[in-house]
């Protein structure tokens, strides 16, 4: 039963809820351009981000790539015969 009292605790509006405030019309104004302010320099940051991640992804996938180039099955085979010829030769 205490669950049941602490849902209606936690639902009870907190006690400034009920206070009003009043601005001026040039304080609404300025709040509403810096709002407006922020929500543009948030929405830049999110695609700066996105550029980040996707330029992020390309690199590791062409460091991938690079990788599998150097260090990858074909390359191992094609050096191994390279070094057996010169190898045999020098016989």
């Amino acid at each position: 039963m205490e669950s049941a009292s602490t849902i209606t605790h936690l639902s009870d509006p907190a006690p400034f809820a009920q206070v009003w405030v009043s601005i001026t019309r040039q304080e609404q104004i300025e709040v509403t351009c810096r709002l407006h302010y922020l929500e543009a320099q948030n929405q830049i940051l999110k695609n700066k981000l996105e550029q980040a991640l996707q330029e992020t992804i390309r690199q590791k996938a062409k460091n991938k790539d690079l990788q599998n180039r150097l260090f990858g099955r074909k390359s191992e085979k094609e050096s191994s015969k390279n070094s057996e010829k010169s190898g045999s030769a020098d016989k």
